[in-house]
């Protein structure tokens, strides 16, 4: 059973996704609160969103997928666009982008327009199958909105950190997109996660670092679904340190 083209079925209500590049999103230059709204949970991404909904908010969650990720050749897999796409009726309105926009760039400090400086919001998806797959009985289906924003694939990484400049600067521009896309659409929480950090293979502490640094910088809260020791440590030892500002 085709997973997608069943929930795409729930999706004919749902409006498309809109493409922002850098040009559309701030950066924020709003006042800053007094403390990053920041909080980590074992949960995973459409758990902690569900549980939002539930209480009331209007979750944004960040889905990681660029336009080569599994769920485009079939949904094999569990990573975190996967799980995503199969329980929901996001990959619908992603496939209707013309041209799908979330193109990763991999040669450093380039840019195409929507790609390594671009993300795709999509304003309204439904969750409408549970942690199993199975299809939930009845409604209202949980709704969550999604901005989906791929992080640098495989940048070259030395001492822990991003050793080009100009690779820090993207994921630094891409994090505050992502904030700041969510706000924009009214979006007062946003679900990260260990965005970058796995087979992308990203600097774990310099990702937390930038991370609670944006989440700094604005009235947002961000919730961080977090399933490894090393992400944990980092996003502890980010919300110690003082702020640069």
């Amino acid at each position: 059973m085709d997973l997608l083209a069943a929930n795409a079925a729930h999706s004919a209500a749902d409006p498309a996704c809109r493409k922002y590049t850098s040009s559309e999103l701030g950066p924020y230059a709003g006042p800053a609160p007094a403390a990053a709204r920041v909080r980590f949970t074992p949960k995973g991404s459409l758990e902690v969103a569900e549980e939002l909904w539930r209480a009331g908010a209007d979750p944004c969650v960040l889905n990681f997928a660029n336009n080569a990720s599994g769920w485009v050749t079939g949904c094999q897999g569990t990573t975190q666009e996967e799980v995503l796409m199969k329980r929901t009726t996001l990959s619908a309105g992603l496939r209707a982008a013309d041209p799908y926009p979330l193109d990763d760039v991999q040669d450093l400090g380039r840019a195409w327009a929507y790609g390594t400086l671009g993300l795709a919001y999509s304003p309204r998806v439904h969750v409408v199958r549970d942690a199993l797959y199975r299809p939930l009985a009845g409604g209202p289906y949980p709704r969550v909105a999604v901005v989906t924003c791929a992080a640098i694939r495989c940048p070259l990484v030395r001492g822990g950190r991003y050793a080009s400049a100009a690779d820090r600067d993207v994921t630094r521009r891409k994090i505050g997109m992502i904030l700041d896309a969510a706000m924009a659409n009214g979006h007062g929480v946003v679900v990260a996660g260990e965005w970058g950090c796995g087979a992308f293979a990203n600097p774990v502490a310099e990702v937390a670092s930038l991370w609670v640094a944006a989440a700094r910088a604005r009235p947002v809260s961000v919730v961080f679904p977090v399933f490894t020791e090393a992400f944990g440590r980092a996003m502890t030892a980010a919300l110690a340190a003082p702020s640069e500002n």
